[in-house]
């Protein structure tokens, strides 16, 4: 695939993306935590992809497995909020955040306290509250004891997603260093250019099915069984 094709494929995701939401969020007078839980999610997996993709047209590969691998997480993010409990679900996403942001904080001022700015107190508020529909007092996310990302794609039986996410965690928690050095210095005296065609297939593949997420949650397919990202899509390289 070229890199007009990648482009090209990239349009038609963004403009299928803006499409569901316009059809679906945009003329609700109140939009609910969990219609903003997926506008989160969603709208950030696609900046992820086009940032991978603005790094592959211009010959750099160094991240593209990072930011597949978020894109993977928020695939498995919004498939768990929408299996069942969607609201208490979608709750428990947005105070993890708040959960991560004071945690984050906290830490900060004891080693660096004369940095630190005071936090508003309704976020510290909001820190102090349990999750609703996680058993478990740390992860928002748990069910029948999956209680990690990885535990998450077993579940919910997306194996292929869940091999790449183990295959591209050693990028993200920086434990490739030495592959990524030697292959980036071979190729440069080889002149060969890197084969990141697996990475867009990935990366292309899970937003598609974000996308599908979507669609069948806001009832969208007699709309959308024409149109190839739901049904007739598919990558080749």
């Amino acid at each position: 695939m070229d890199l007009q094709s990648i482009n090209d494929v990239l349009n038609d995701l963004r403009e299928a993306h803006y499409k569901i939401y316009e059809l679906s969020v945009e003329n609700k007078k109140d939009i609910s935590v969990l219609d903003q839980s997926l506008i989160f999610l969603s709208s950030n997996a696609y900046l992820e992809l086009k940032s991978l993709l603005l790094l592959i047209e211009n010959k750099a590969y160094h991240g593209t497995y990072s930011l597949c691998r978020s894109i993977l997480e928020k695939f498995i993010y919004m498939k768990y909020i929408l299996e069942k409990d969607s609201i208490n679900r979608a709750e428990d996403f947005q105070l993890s955040n708040f959960k991560l942001k004071v945690e984050i904080y906290e830490k900060t001022k004891k080693l660096y306290p004369e940095k630190v700015p005071p936090i508003d107190e309704n976020e510290l508020n909001e820190y102090k509250k349990p999750f609703i529909s996680s058993k478990d007092k740390y992860k928002w996310y748990c069910i029948n004891g999956a209680n990690s990302i990885s535990r998450l794609f077993k579940y919910f039986k997306e194996n292929k997603y869940g091999y790449y996410y183990m295959k591209y965690s050693g990028e993200t928690h920086s434990n490739d260093s030495i592959t990524k050095f030697i292959d980036t210095f071979r190729l440069k005296d080889d002149k060969e250019p890197y084969d990141n065609s697996e990475v867009i297939y990935i990366a292309f593949e899970a937003f598609s099915d974000i996308l599908k997420l979507l669609i069948d949650h806001y009832n969208l397919k007699e709309i959308f069984t024409s149109f190839n990202v739901y049904k007739e899509y598919t990558i080749k390289l």
